[in-house]
């Protein structure tokens, strides 16, 4: 992984290789400002850390030159330059980042939803089938009440068609009146003989 402090070396290397088209080693940049922090043998060190980062992209050929290496071109060497560098390469790494982070945010987003949806699957389970439980006692009650109130509104028309019938027999059938037929027993029937 490249860093950000290391770039402009990087670059420094390239350009070095391609303006002399000779070897790079060590010694040309034991004086650099990027290794005076460090001392000779970290110093060393810290250069081949370059050298193989270097070697990785494929845009020097690497030799041994002695116990440390050294660096030449080759044919990838103009066209890495010409392709922005190491520090393209670098604000290519700093957005692979970038879009690695969304990714990484928007797989948190999508856990916490997984999460809310298991945690919150079977209460709310529970709560459809206790409310469907009740909307289904509800219209079995509501049936019954409208079947109990409509036997009732019959039996209540029933005795309202005997009433009608009954009221109408009697103003059709007067002669069935009770007190008429008293009163007409009365008169027809044989006198008592004294």
């Amino acid at each position: 992984m490249l860093e950000e402090k290391d770039i402009p070396v990087l670059d420094e290397i390239i350009d070095n290789l391609l303006s002399t088209n000779a070897e790079v080693n060590y010694e040309q940049f034991s004086n650099h400002e990027y290794f005076s922090a460090l001392n000779d043998s970290n110093r060393k060190n810290k250069f081949q850390r370059l050298i193989d980062i270097i070697d990785d992209y494929n845009c020097a050929r690497v030799y041994a030159h002695g116990y440390y290496k050294a660096l030449y071109t080759n044919q990838n060497t103009l066209h890495f330059k010409e392709k922005g560098g190491f520090k393209a390469l670098y604000e290519l790494q700093l957005s692979e980042i970038k879009k690695q982070n969304g990714k990484e945010k928007i797989k948190q987003k999508e856990s916490k939803m997984t999460n809310w949806k298991y945690y919150s699957f079977w209460p709310l389970t529970i709560c459809t089938v206790i409310s469907t439980f009740i909307a289904v006692r509800e219209s079995i009650e509501n049936r019954k009440i409208q079947e109990s109130q409509t036997q009732l509104e019959k039996k209540l028309e029933r005795k309202l068609e005997v009433k009608k019938s009954e009221q109408s027999k009697a103003h059709t059938l007067p002669l069935q009146d009770p007190s008429f037929r008293a009163s007409s027993d009365k008169e027809t029937s044989p006198r008592k003989r004294n």
